[in-house]
């Protein structure tokens, strides 16, 4: 029987969850995966071939014992039958929730997915309003990356999170402080684990930029499953496979940084949002 992971940040897209994996692994008790996201929950051939299989192919052969298995991906918090295979991991597994205002995040999504070479839209206001089943039917990846806005509906996401795990088991915190004070963000964290505080050194950011070539972009991207990209994944390993990845992402970055969201559509998007808030705050203490 593998390791099975202790602690995993399950949301949200765009709200700092890349930066802050990295942040956390360097505390010497916590080892994360060697992939950039952990798609065994979410992804139905890699849960088919079972947890033991792919093991090797996300975390190191051999873990101590007083070192915690951290995860990460996004796509979990949305998905009602992901957050149930992880409760089928793992019944006590600690669960992060990164919060980032909902407008700023799907604003933030659209052009991620720009850059991938996924989202063909010129601008966010042409398709905000549009029915993403209809955009991309039948793709299932598309849909749950391209539903800027109701991926923002946060209550009612983690409404549903607690359907499958214990309050007790679910950490909530704000993007905000993430960006202001990367180390009391993580500290949080690490009392949630039950390990003790670490002074990270916070110098991970992953800054937002437009791209050189879309079919570059759109040849590598997570969505893209053409034959040539499937050889080479099988044949290079995993670490080997991130690093040419993130290599090539990083070469065809501009120095033309996105766009900013216009206030007026800013403001208006934000009262679709304001019930929703309106429970969040509540509840969970946090508000946009």
């Amino acid at each position: 029987m593998k390791r099975k992971v202790d602690l995993i940040i399950i949301g949200t897209q765009k709200a700092g969850t890349s930066s802050l994996l990295r942040l956390l692994e360097q505390h010497p008790r916590m080892t994360p995966h060697i992939t950039g996201e952990l798609g065994f929950f979410i992804n139905d051939e890699e849960y088919a071939k079972g947890y033991d299989k792919l093991y090797t192919k996300y975390f190191p052969a051999n873990v101590p014992d007083n070192e915690l298995l951290i995860a990460k991906n996004v796509g979990i918090f949305e998905s009602k039958k992901a957050l149930e295979r992880l409760k089928q991991h793992n019944p006590d597994v600690k669960v992060v929730v990164s919060l980032r205002h909902p407008v700023d995040r799907a604003y933030s999504a659209f052009w991620y997915m720009k850059s991938v070479g996924a989202e063909r839209a010129e601008k966010f206001e042409d398709i905000m309003d549009e029915d993403v089943n209809e955009r991309f039917p039948g793709n299932d990846f598309m849909i749950r990356s391209c539903d800027y806005l109701k991926r923002g509906m946060y209550h009612h996401y983690l409404q549903q999170l607690e359907t499958v795990f214990d309050r007790e088991q679910i950490l909530v915190l704000d993007f905000r402080l993430l960006k202001k004070d990367g180390v009391a963000f993580c500290n949080e964290i690490f009392k949630f684990a039950g390990i003790e505080e670490f002074d990270i050194e916070n110098s991970v950011r992953n800054k937002s930029s437009k791209i050189k070539y879309v079919w570059i972009a759109s040849f590598f991207g997570g969505h893209n499953k053409n034959f040539i990209k499937k050889f080479f994944s099988n044949l290079l390993p995993p670490q080997v496979r991130l690093k040419v990845k993130s290599t090539i992402k990083t070469w065809n970055k501009t120095n033309e940084p996105i766009p900013k969201i216009r206030p007026e559509l800013r403001e208006e998007l934000t009262q679709r949002f304001v019930e929703d808030n309106e429970l969040l705050y509540r509840d969970y203490g946090i508000k946009f």
